[in-house]
């Protein structure tokens, strides 16, 4: 997941996500970054 996002958000909000936070039928999740800005990372289908 790290790969294919680009690592847009850092690796910790990536590595702290909770299932129940993916949206796995549009391939989102909401991540909020240092400081408390909402960021979206979309991945392809390898992270799938």
């Amino acid at each position: 997941m790290l790969y294919e996002t680009a690592a847009r958000a850092r690796a910790r909000e990536i590595l702290s996500l909770n299932i129940e936070d993916l949206d796995l039928e549009f391939r989102c999740t909401r991540v909020t970054s240092k400081g408390g800005a909402i960021e979206y990372v979309h991945w392809q289908t390898g992270t799938a």
